[in-house]
């Protein structure tokens, strides 16, 4: 900005002691977050020299920090007077503008600026200018090729500025950390510092702590873990998920869901919390939403064994010791066996292997029955969205009574409910990329078809337009069902860490009552269906909402169950070379859960081959174990 002391202070061309003073005490004030206070010297300074207020870029820091962004904005126009090729007082007061206002009255207001010789100033105005990705690179790989500390400190801070700005602040903190971390050597780099604590502690109190049952407490925000199964799509890369998973953990985000029958996740997750733990993070702090699923085929046989068979799989492909912090029950078909039996045996585990119990894909009818017989219900997972509300017709009022959350997923509708499908000509089944696209372009359809479809997103986009920063259709929409009555928490997939941004940007999106308003009353002019009670479709194994299901997929005790606990062994001895305290416990646990073979044979129908694998690791069991236990 403009020409400084090596304080930072502006240099004014006829110094005064008292004139000095309040400059520099306002510049260290900034730096203590004391805006207001900081503001108050730079009036000061500028009473005392009235000609020096097209100088006070500072003050113009400080009314941007303390929020008095009109002022702010004021302050950078004047300072353009002084120094009309400055591309710092543009992008400042196109700062101010947007936190007043909005993008659109932001552009519009942007000042026209000389030519600002600093590398990269020309790229950081066209990215505040247009925005973009492709500016981004400009920027970071013009300071790259300069090769200046300087240049790559301000490249950095004015990148993640830009992404703070628009609401992705998980993007924006990596940048700020990186010219905080090799800052420029002037007052700006002390600026640089700041602004990277001040967003990370932005984020930490973004991501709201929700709570169920007696005292489970988690993440509002629930990242999805149907998302890292193998069998959701055909790319899958490990690397990438266990990654998304960390940088989630990082921002608050530390609950997963998961279920018993989602291929290869609960294993995946159980690798996530070894890294975690490898960082000397407790291994609790990932919080497990896991699933309970009997097969189909097995459901007039699901016994207690059955369940604890299930439970101890879930817990050691986890690879923790501690019980599991929410397991929630579907069962397939209510003509077949007793759910409130085999819901029984689960909750009889608690507070052993389990801490909470819940349901998934309950309707009200049968989530009455649960509850009538005395039974502890914290939530029902159950799909709601803005084109599927069946949950509000008798669930809702049940739920209210009986204080059970619902906890919604499918929000986004697979993807369908985003600025991606806006003005998109309707897909067919066969360019559909993965098996959530798949399931819910049926619900668009039971919905009332692509072109209501298209006014609803026409409608969230509109909403979308009136809040500042980045907000698109797909945080109207999980902003929409989290604003609803007994919403205990949203459950939101993302397989990649790029998401980040957008889902904190969401869960934090608060909708007024009449944009609440003018939703409902066009869902009740508009939809259609889908029709019938929650969930009653997807029963309907026969029909086209019901031949997506996969229905047999758990196999507790069976020779896949087997392999997998004979792999499990295979890493133990791998791992452990000595068998400590923690070691020893874990293959406890893979013993307890060979020991449940035994009374599966009902339903899990091992092969001989299988039978004799079984009896041979119960023994290498007991030679591993230490002959002190």
């Amino acid at each position: 900005m403009a020409t400084e002391h090596p304080s930072g202070c502006t240099v004014d061309p006829e110094p005064s002691a008292e004139y000095e003073r309040c400059m520099q005490k306002g510049a260290d004030l900034i730096l203590e977050n004391q805006f207001s206070e900081a503001i108050n010297q730079f009036d000061e300074a500028v009473r005392l020299r009235p000609s020096s207020l097209p100088l006070q870029w500072q003050r113009g820091l400080a009314l941007y920090y303390a929020g008095r962004y009109v002022e702010g904005s004021g302050q950078f126009e004047a300072n353009m007077s002084a120094n009309g090729s400055d591309v710092e007082e543009v992008v400042w007061r196109w700062a101010c503008d947007i936190r007043e206002t909005d993008m659109k009255t932001a552009r519009k207001r942007m000042m026209v600026c000389g030519d600002d010789p600093r590398v990269p100033m020309a790229e950081i105005l066209n990215l505040f200018q247009d925005g973009g990705e492709d500016k981004v690179l400009a920027v970071l790989s013009q300071a790259e090729k300069d090769g200046s500390k300087n240049a790559k400190a301000y490249a950095s801070f004015y990148v993640g500025f830009y992404y703070d700005l628009i609401g992705d602040l998980a993007t924006a903190l990596p940048h700020l950390r990186a010219a905080a971390s090799a800052p420029s050597e002037d007052y700006m780099g002390k600026v640089f510092r700041l602004h990277a604590r001040l967003v990370q502690d932005d984020l930490a109190s973004q991501v709201a702590v929700s709570s169920i049952g007696l005292e489970h407490k988690f993440s509002f925000v629930v990242l999805g873990g149907w998302q890292f199964s193998s069998g959701h799509h055909d790319n899958f890369a490990e690397e990438k998920a266990l990654q998304s998973m960390e940088h989630h953990r990082r921002f608050g985000i530390s609950s997963i869901d998961m279920g018993d029958i989602y291929t290869g996740v609960e294993a995946l997750v159980g690798k996530h919390i070894a890294r975690c733990a490898s960082t000397g993070a407790s291994p609790q702090s990932v919080i497990i939403h896991t699933k309970l699923v009997p097969d189909l085929d097995n459901l007039s046989k699901v016994d207690s064994n059955y369940v604890k068979g299930v439970l101890l799989r879930s817990r050691n492909r986890l690879g923790i010791c501690h019980p599991l912090d929410l397991v929630q029950f579907h069962w397939w078909d209510w003509n077949v066996g007793c759910h409130v039996s085999a819901y029984r045996h689960l909750c009889s585990h608690r507070p052993i292997l389990v801490k909470e119990c819940g349901v998934t894909n309950y309707d009200a009818q049968h989530l009455r029955e649960l509850l009538s017989a005395g039974l502890p219900v914290a939530s029902n997972q159950v799909q709601y969205s803005l084109i599927d509300s069946r949950v509000e017709a008798h669930l809702v009022p049940l739920c209210r009574q009986h204080d059970v959350k619902l906890l919604p997923y499918g929000v986004l509708a697979g993807g369908f409910l985003s600025d991606r499908w806006l003005h998109q000509e309707e897909p067919s089944s066969q360019t559909l990329e993965n098996r959530s696209l798949t399931k819910y372009k049926l619900m668009v359809d039971e919905f009332g078809g692509w072109g209501a479809f298209q006014h609803l997103l026409a409608l969230c986009r509109e909403i979308a337009d009136s809040h500042r920063g980045d907000c698109g259709i797909s945080d109207v929409a999980v902003a929409y069902i989290a604003q609803q009555d007994c919403v205990g928490g949203i459950i939101l997939g993302a397989r990649s860490k790029a998401h980040i941004g957008s889902t904190l940007r969401a869960a934090n999106l608060k909708l007024t009552s009449q944009e609440i308003g003018r939703i409902s009353q066009f869902l009740c002019r508009t939809r259609q269906g889908p029709a019938g009670d929650f969930y009653e479709l997807e029963r309907e194994r026969k029909g086209r909402h019901g031949q997506i299901m996969r229905y047999n997929l758990n196999r507790v005790h069976s020779d896949v169950h087997l392999a997998e606990v004979q792999a499990r062994i295979a890493l133990w001895e791998e791992e452990n070379t000595t068998c400590d305290s923690a070691a020893r416990t874990f293959l406890q646990q893979l013993g307890e859960e060979l020991q449940s073979f035994h009374h599966g044979s009902e339903y899990g129908k091992l092969s001989q081959q299988s039978g004799e694998t079984l009896r041979a690791l119960e023994k290498k069991i007991v030679q591993l174990l230490p002959t002190s236990i």
